[in-house]
């Protein structure tokens, strides 16, 4: 009888053992799961259709490497932004450029982008139809 009661109280042990670990594997992926849906690649990222700021960021990025001065900057304000059908964005905008000898100019600019899905700030979710 005694045999028998060991016998059970080892079984129900080990059944609990799974249920605690089979828990903790489940707490480990909801945890996972929560960060990714949260950040999904560590980096500010928007989900969903761009907004004027995201489209501003990729077209600062677009513009950037058609300028020849060795110093760029954009305003952080004061872009105009449209949003035409088929998810094409249109930026207006300047940047401030410096040149070798330290004189500073302001180059006006006009693009237009489609969004082509993806991640909003990925450059490669872009492309380019025109820039003026």
């Amino acid at each position: 009888m005694a045999n028998t009661y060991m016998q059970g109280k080892a079984a129900r042990k080990k059944t609990a053992m799974k249920a605690v670990w089979l828990l903790f594997l489940l707490i480990i992926i909801s945890l996972i799961v929560i960060i990714r849906m949260i950040n999904p690649s560590g980096l500010s990222v928007s989900i969903g259709a761009p907004n004027n700021d995201d489209a501003y960021y990729v077209a600062k990025e677009f513009i950037k490497p058609t300028l020849k001065a060795t110093s760029v900057s954009f305003p952080e304000t004061g872009y105009q932004y449209a949003k035409r059908p088929d998810s094409i964005y249109v930026i207006r905008s300047f940047s401030l450029t410096k040149d070798e000898s330290g004189e500073e100019s302001k180059s006006p600019f006009e693009i237009r982008m489609k969004y082509k899905g993806g991640l909003n700030k990925n450059m490669e979710n872009w492309s380019v139809l025109a820039i003026d």
